[in-house]
């Protein structure tokens, strides 16, 4: 799985700012909403970076003053990130490694810090990971009591996609999230293995380690980023919808119906008692 989910994104590192930021309308709107709420959950001090991707979301925190590690399991992926940090001249802050999330605890090894002040994964990097529970207690054990975890993970229940396609005819597509690890194309004839978590999972896999704080739609009210003509035949409805997926991102029922869901949670100290986060 590692493997076919490096070649799937190493095909997909070349052109991937075009096809979903410079080309898309909504994906630009995403774009500046996560970068946002990752200056609002993350520290001052050294950040980790799980799925480091191109390099975007690092890169713009390194502006910030942050110190960034970025792990990611595509080599051209990597590179991407490199040349972009050069590029916004920000490399002095940033360090990537080829790396899973599901081995994150080996990032001690490769940069010598076994504490980081904080660490977030976007876009649904840790729905290509195998082992998530691996990764859960990798990236407690690299975060000290109190530190945040910022993670926007790909829900399984968007009830936008699913109306989207049930209205269009093709009911295998509107309940695809249901059915456990399935192919995804990533880039033109590279498909990796995808997985999509309720809430409940994620609590579920977090709370022996972390007390979730906030659950966010990231987003409910939007249409998803392969549909971004949508947006660019309705500009101004996009931008209504925008304003208003903000406001209700956290309310239920509509925070647990998203595109991805937006946790973000706490190191918890050793022998806490996990609470349920209803």
């Amino acid at each position: 799985m590692y493997h076919l989910a490096a070649s799937a994104f190493d095909a997909l590192a070349a052109d991937y700012d075009q096809r979903f930021e410079h080309g898309n309308r909504l994906g630009r709107l995403l774009r500046a909403r996560s970068l946002l709420s990752l200056d609002e959950s993350l520290p001052a001090g050294l950040i980790l970076d799980i799925g480091c991707g191109a390099g975007r979301e690092a890169a713009w925190l390194a502006g910030r003053g942050r110190q960034v590690v970025g792990i990611d399991i595509s080599p051209a992926m990597i590179e991407a990130a490199k040349t972009r940090a050069q590029r916004m001249k920000v490399g002095e802050r940033l360090r990537f490694f080829m790396l899973p999330a599901g081995r994150v605890a080996d990032i001690a090894a490769l940069t010598g810090h076994s504490r980081f002040d904080g660490a977030y994964s976007t876009f649904g990097a840790l729905n290509c990971e195998p082992d998530l529970a691996g990764f859960v207690g990798g990236i407690a054990d690299l975060l000290p009591a109190g530190a945040p975890l910022h993670l926007m993970v790909m829900n399984r229940w968007y009830a936008w996609e699913c109306l989207w396609f049930l209205t269009h005819q093709q009911p295998a597509i509107a309940r695809r999230r249901w059915a456990g690890w399935v192919d995804a194309e990533v880039a033109a004839g590279q498909n990796c293995s995808v997985r999509y978590y309720s809430f409940q999972e994620l609590r579920s896999l977090l709370s022996p380690h972390f007390e979730v704080e906030q659950v966010r739609a990231f987003t409910a009210l939007l249409p998803p980023p392969y549909l971004a003509e949508i947006g660019e035949r309705h500009p101004q409805v996009l931008r209504v919808l925008a304003v208003l997926d903000r406001l209700l991102a956290d309310r239920r029922p509509l925070s647990l119906l998203g595109d991805h869901l937006e946790i973000t949670c706490r190191r918890r100290s050793n022998g806490r008692t996990a609470i349920d986060y209803a």
